[in-house]
């Protein structure tokens, strides 16, 4: 009720049907707003499909017609798999700077999000969120690395 009242016309729904059951997405279609998936086999797929789909100038069909911003991304953030508090945070973060958070294991960075970072050319600098026993300096290397690549 709160969305409608707020005019919101469209909802992303980010996580499988596993986490957010599809009667979620029924709730808020019945009340006449767009409800929008986005779902990776993982939480390290879905972070990349998240940073894929809203922060660069290309969109695939995993997207599920979110309309993608008109510039990639010139930042990226990295945070635990294992720590809601840093994500929260980052939230505000990456919000200021229009950048994605990917999320990595403690002791590496998923295939899917290491794709994800090669292929963003405009990507200058990172931001790591977290003590060294959430993500280890090997990850931390290897984040920094990626982005080094791109440019």
């Amino acid at each position: 009720d709160w969305m409608v009242a707020h005019g919101v016309d469209r909802a992303y729904i980010v996580a499988g049907t596993g986490i957010i059951q599809n009667i979620v997405a029924d709730l808020i279609e019945d009340r006449g707003i767009d409800a929008r998936r986005i779902a990776g086999r993982d939480r390290y797929e879905t972070s990349m499909k998240v940073a894929k789909c809203f922060f660069s100038t290309t969109t695939s069909s995993s997207c599920n017609g979110v309309v993608p911003n008109r510039t990639n991304a010139r930042m990226s953030s990295l945070i635990s798999s294992s720590s809601f508090i840093d994500s929260a945070i980052a939230g505000s973060y990456v919000g200021f700077y229009a950048s994605p958070v990917l999320i990595a294991s403690t002791d590496s960075i998923s295939s899917y999000v290491q794709s994800y970072l090669k292929g963003q050319t405009d990507v200058y600098d990172g931001f790591i969120m977290g003590t060294s026993s959430q993500i280890s300096s090997n990850a931390r290397k290897k984040f920094y690395q990626l982005i080094e690549g791109t440019q």
